[in-house]
């Protein structure tokens, strides 16, 4: 009979596996960039905004002809579709809400679902063979990260600058697990009220 490995052999063993396949160095180098990226983002806002120009009023300006459930809209297909828009201007927007916290409490919630609807456009298309070929050739490097890092690079794509969309699609299109997926990618709210944080401290 089989005998059950201790709480201790377990994490020895994914600790060999993780250290065997690089994932703590993989993992550090993008916290290192997050980390960057914030520091980057907070100095470059705050200089522009001191020097240059008032952002407070160019977003006023940018966003004032739409409605909120139409920016949103537009955010949503953008997370949707390869993340065609910069998450931080939508953050950077809420700053003028009367509930900022709101705001980006309703953006973490919809970049998190345009993420689900990627992956389930990633399972469909992935069907499709030429399609499917085009994509495996376009996002090679993240399918590779993919399969060698698994829900560590979703957890990462989610809460870093690293391109999170395309990961999104090909988890759907290369079927992994969706459980596994759609808990890794809650990481993605987080991210928004992490940028939030230095944002509105500017």
């Amino acid at each position: 009979m089989k005998k059950d490995r201790s709480l201790y052999e377990n994490t020895r063993l994914h600790h060999h596996y993780f250290k065997r396949k690089g994932s703590y160095r993989f993992a550090a180098k993008n916290m290192l960039r997050l980390i960057f990226g914030l520091v980057i983002l907070g100095l470059g806002i705050g200089l522009i905004n001191h020097y240059l120009i008032d952002i407070d009023e160019v977003m006023e300006g940018l966003f004032q002809n739409f409605s909120t459930p139409a920016v949103l809209l537009v955010f949503f297909i953008s997370e949707a579709i390869l993340g065609l828009l910069p998450p931080d201007l939508f953050i950077y927007w809420t700053r003028i809400w009367e509930s900022p916290w709101l705001g980006i409490s309703l953006l973490g919630i919809s970049s998190y679902a345009g993420e689900l609807i990627a992956y389930w456009l990633g399972a469909k298309i992935g069907h499709i063979p030429r399609v499917a070929k085009w994509l495996s050739t376009k996002f090679a490097l993240q399918i590779v990260s993919l399969r060698r890092y698994g829900g560590l690079l979703i957890f990462l794509a989610a809460l870093t600058p690293l391109p999170f969309s395309p990961v999104s699609l090909i988890s759907g299109m290369i079927q992994y697990g969706f459980k596994s997926y759609a808990i890794m990618a809650l990481s993605r709210i987080a991210r928004f009220f992490l940028y939030a944080l230095v944002l509105y401290q500017i």
